[in-house]
């Protein structure tokens, strides 16, 4: 499944549907923090947990060698690094010409970059507004070609099964959730919601007032009575009493077994494991 159009920082389809308060697909593009927020932290341990679970999220390596031709990860780590504009506006239309798949964009180019970066901070090669900024960029990519995907459908259809994203807090790990956006939309499901979706934020609102198949909820650094506790409201308020639940998101990666038995469908630790786990889960209801 290729990706086509022209890059744009739109968050999704002006035309598409909006299926209830809160959605949306992913929130602004904006950075992950500021230089105020980088100078708030006196430990740098803490500041290194922010970078490793909000900046820069954690992406499994493909046992698949993916390639994406006339871009490596190398030279896409320097164009984001350094701001280059004129070789960052044409990563999407390359993208495009050569048919790219979000996952081999994401295998290819996204997991060693993440991986740079991690390391550039560990090593204090990189500060937190580099790094800051470089992940805005990478979230503008990943929306325009998310823009893209939605351009090739017939405006108002829906072309694939419902997905809405969330968070179990505010913890705005926005960039983790973008991927998985992507992943979803590249896929073919019809996505709604993303960072600014919450508990506290509209989330049982719009389960309660729109029909959807999967709920794929993040988690940050909730415990698992907290992560129990938001999906058995959502449970009681959904509009669907079938919807599948998906649970993924940093916590759950970092201890996937300690949030078992909390009511989710399916536990992810990826966003290729979230797309395949919740169509599973959709179909076993």
């Amino acid at each position: 499944m290729g990706l086509g159009g022209e890059m744009t920082g739109h968050r999704d389809d002006p035309a598409a549907p909006r299926r209830g308060p809160g959605s949306g697909i992913g929130g602004s593009i904006e950075p992950a923090g500021n230089s105020e927020a980088a100078s708030s932290f006196s430990d740098k341990e803490t500041l290194k947990k922010v970078i490793r679970d909000h900046v820069v999220p954690s992406v499994e390596a493909s046992e698949t060698a993916h390639q994406v031709p006339e871009l490596d990860a190398d030279t896409f780590f320097s164009l984001l690094v350094e701001g280059d504009e004129v070789g960052l506006k044409s990563v999407v239309p390359l993208l495009l010409k050569h048919n790219v798949t979000f996952e081999d964009f994401h295998d290819a180019l996204l997991q060693p970059v993440f991986q740079m970066m991690q390391d550039g901070w560990q090593n204090d090669r990189l500060d937190f507004l580099t790094i800051d900024l470089a992940t805005a960029r990478v979230q503008m990519i990943c929306n325009a070609l998310v823009h893209h995907r939605l351009k090739l459908r017939k405006d108002g259809a829906d072309t694939g099964p419902t997905v809405l994203l969330a968070q179990c807090s505010e913890d705005s790990h926005t960039v983790g959730l973008n991927v998985v956006r992507a992943f979803f939309t590249d896929a073919g499901w019809d996505v709604d919601g993303g960072a600014d979706v919450s508990p506290r934020a509209g989330l049982f609102e719009t389960l309660g007032t729109s029909d959807y198949d999967v709920l794929a909820l993040s988690s940050g650094h909730q415990t698992k009575a907290v992560v129990e506790s938001v999906i058995e409201r959502v449970r009681q308020v959904s509009m669907n009493a079938r919807l599948a639940i998906c649970l993924g998101g940093p916590s759950v990666r970092d201890e996937p077994t300690a949030f078992d038995g909390v009511g989710a469908d399916v536990v992810v630790s990826s966003a290729g494991e979230a797309v395949v786990g919740s169509a599973n889960a959709m179909q076993a209801h």
